[in-house]
């Protein structure tokens, strides 16, 4: 069974992007030719091909682009380096730089200019955050919504959580535990600290290293109570629960 659920959501977080004014998928059929095929790439070979793949960024890119163009351009390199990811050894690491650079620019870049909806923008957002596999975001988690508005947060969170109830119907745990995560992670980028306890109590003890943050962010702000609040939501049966109890004494709450 080619078709599974993991391949319809995966395809939907690579190509789901039918809502932007400018297609990406006339882009991505410009990097295809390199990202693309069915042989495997080893990773001394990966420096040529990562290189004609940025060779191929640089020529769709720059002063002449129109801005709704470029947001589609690298929003469709994200999926060619995914591609390429797929049958690549990137042991030296090529494939990854590439991809975070490109992405730190996308996330840059204007958006809300070009005329997509703020609904149709998050939820691409929420969907390649879930699904990214690579670990472009470790340690800058919250960067992915460097750009969202006060009145935005509630619209994303929702989306994450009722991505998550879709994940978990299909039996795809691990990329549900990520959504939760990710709400965490907004909380934390927007400083939403009302939103830390119920985020808390939603992710369990399944990820330590989103309750630890919340928890750390608020005993910044001197909020004890809500850091004591956070760990005690997270206080349930799982895989992180003893090392939860560690950091909780470690810090004194």
């Amino acid at each position: 069974m080619v078709n599974t659920p993991r391949h319809r959501f995966e395809q939907q977080a690579r190509f789901g992007w039918d809502a932007f004014p400018s297609d990406p998928g006339r882009f991505y059929d410009r990097f295809r030719p390199v990202a693309d095929g069915k042989s495997h790439v080893n990773k001394y070979k990966s420096f040529e091909v990562v290189d004609r793949l940025l060779k191929r960024l640089a020529d769709l890119d720059g002063p002449r682009r129109t801005l709704v163009d470029r947001v589609s351009v690298y929003r469709a390199f994200q999926t060619a380096g995914l591609v390429l990811a797929d049958r690549v050894d990137d042991s030296h690491g090529n494939v990854g730089e590439a991809r975070s650079a490109a992405w730190e620019t996308y996330l840059s870049l204007d958006w809300r200019t070009t005329g997509i909806e703020p609904a149709a923008y998050w939820s691409d957002i929420c969907n390649m955050l879930i699904w990214e596999p690579c670990a472009i975001d470790h340690k800058e988690e919250t960067k992915w919504f460097a750009q969202i508005n006060a009145d935005e947060i509630e619209l994303v969170a929702g989306i994450l959580c009722s991505s998550e109830a879709d994940l978990r119907a299909a039996i795809l745990d691990w990329e549900a535990d990520r959504a939760l995560e990710a709400v965490a992670h907004l909380y934390l980028a927007t400083d939403h600290v009302d939103g830390f306890v119920a985020a808390a109590q939603a992710l369990g003890s399944r990820s330590w290293m989103p309750i630890v943050a919340m928890a750390e962010h608020a005993l910044a702000a001197g909020d004890r109570e809500t850091a004591a609040g956070v760990f005690d939501a997270a206080d349930q049966a799982g895989f992180q629960r003893g090392t939860l109890a560690e950091r909780r004494a470690r810090l004194g709450v």
